[in-house]
């Protein structure tokens, strides 16, 4: 995908870097991102964040927690401003439930 080629693409606004380490960003994504927003802040949990796309987006008006199975996609979403990223199976690394 020309997204690799180029190494970054853009999303809701923002160009984020990209590499085969991580899935490339889809516009219709950016639809989950403003259902978010819409609803008041708190805490959220981004799931297999890959490029971090989505926790960057949000992370400005609510807490937001990374996670990714991966430590090169992990590094990829730190590398794009994602502020807490735990490389980690599922929601493994907080079994108390809180994150």
């Amino acid at each position: 995908p020309l997204a690799y080629i180029l190494g970054k693409k853009e999303f809701f606004g923002r160009e984020f870097r990209v590499t085969p380490a991580v899935l490339i960003p889809r516009p219709e994504t950016e639809t989950l991102v403003e259902a978010v927003l819409e609803r008041p802040p708190g805490r959220t949990l981004d799931v297999g964040t890959g490029s971090g796309a989505i926790a960057v987006c949000l992370q400005a008006t609510r807490s937001v927690v990374a996670i990714d199975l991966s430590p090169a996609a992990a590094e990829i979403a730190r590398e794009n401003g994602a502020d807490r990223v735990v490389v980690g199976d599922l929601v493994a690394p907080f079994p108390d439930g809180r994150f």
